[in-house]
């Protein structure tokens, strides 16, 4: 009996030693497996907080495209109110100008028909008093002297009236010119703006690009069960479904910028194509007057003062 116990106790000894061994074996290939885990999680964070970053840089660099749109709005309604004022200037100012005119051509009409009857009743005094002395034709002579003043300050008047349109119409052009080159750079800012909204749409399409190249390695590179597999997937497909309703909100506030710089640039080429019309009307004013105040001058310069004291 005690031969039989010695026998078995080394047995018993080497197979615990064995199990133990066996038992280390296994906890070290454990340990390793969880290491490679660890090192694939460490991967996949590294991976993940590289996409955080582009995904900041990104809605950033989106931000400021968004801030320079707005400023380049503002701007450009800045403009629109401008050049809404200056017109409304012209077209007062050409209003005044043309009332102007018809007041000059009121009082012109009522001094020519007064200066015709005054040398109307001028030539009945000169038919009736032609037998009189000498005194009768010196005092016709100073009444003809008179009307001779009165037309000559007359013409005087019209010719200040018509430098001052010419004058008027001058400042039109020059106003014009410069509102030419506020409309030229009304136009460059909606190219500007043009050009960020392009930038921006590709800065989103380049953001969406990352997204779902990123999101194929990650599903690539993840180790778990088909379960976790899909709810990853499912949850990613709801984040790019989101990606996309900005997107298309964004594209959509784009194409209602785009309709507004529309309606900017055809205001402004109405306006402009309507001040030179107005110039060439203002033109024609000046042109009658002259050619009225040729006619009168033609039509009402006084007798001889030699004939009618004969």
């Amino acid at each position: 009996m005690k031969k039989g116990f010695e026998v078995k106790g080394p047995v018993i000894k080497a197979t615990l030693a064995i199990v133990i061994i066996a038992i280390g074996l296994t906890l070290a290939g454990c340990g390793e497996e969880m290491a490679r885990m660890q090192d694939e999680q460490l991967r996949l964070q590294a991976i993940i907080d590289n996409n955080t970053l582009q995904i900041a840089a990104l809605g950033k660099r989106i931000e400021q495209n968004q801030n320079e749109q707005k400023a380049g709005i503002e701007e450009v309604q800045n403009d629109i109110r401008q050049v809404a004022a200056n017109t409304a200037a012209v077209s007062e100012e050409q209003m005044k100008l043309q009332e102007t005119v018809n007041k000059n051509d009121r009082q012109m009409t009522n001094k020519i028909a007064l200066i015709e009857q005054n040398q109307d009743e001028l030539r009945a005094g000169i038919a009736e008093a032609q037998n009189d002395t000498k005194n009768v034709a010196v005092d016709i002579a100073a009444g003809i002297t008179t009307i001779t003043n009165e037309q000559a300050g007359l013409y005087e008047k019209v010719e200040n009236n018509s430098r001052q349109l010419t004058n008027n119409v001058a400042l039109i052009e020059q106003n014009q010119q410069q509102w030419q080159g506020k409309i030229e750079g009304l136009q460059q800012n909606i190219q500007e703006v043009n050009t960020r909204a392009s930038a921006l749409g590709d800065d989103l399409l380049k953001l969406q690009e990352v997204l779902q190249n990123n999101i194929r390695e990650l599903v690539s590179m993840m180790d778990i069960d088909d379960q976790e597999q899909l709810k990853f997937q499912e949850k990613i497909q709801k984040d790019l479904l989101a990606y996309d309703n900005s997107i298309s909100a964004i594209k959509q506030s784009q194409s209602k910028l785009q309709n507004q710089i529309e309606d900017v640039r055809n205001s402004a080429e109405a306006m402009s194509s309507e001040l030179p019309a107005a110039i060439e009307q203002l033109r024609e004013e000046i042109e009658r007057n002259n050619s009225v105040e040729a006619g009168t001058n033609e039509s009402n310069s006084p007798p001889s003062e030699t004939n009618s004291i004969e």
